[in-house]
């Protein structure tokens, strides 16, 4: 299960993404992404059980499929 240090690592790789994209949408796309990997990186560091960052919500994830499979990709 990846920790903390991971998920902000992410956070900052979609931050300079979305500072880089000329496309308005997905810059916001990106900044979805940094919200929910910062998020999932606060949950990580609040919990000593791992798992308990799986709680969190994939903000860019549409739908109930769990796998991503109804990512919206647009």
């Amino acid at each position: 299960m990846p920790n903390a240090d991971y998920y902000r690592r992410q956070a900052e790789v979609f931050r300079r993404l979305a500072q880089a994209s000329h496309d308005r949408a997905i810059a916001e796309r990106f900044n979805m992404m940094v919200r929910d990997f910062t998020a999932k990186a606060k949950a990580a560091e609040r919990s000593d059980d791992p798992d308990t960052c799986a709680e969190v919500p994939d903000l860019h994830v549409i739908g109930d499929d769990p796998s991503g499979g109804d990512m919206d990709r647009d």
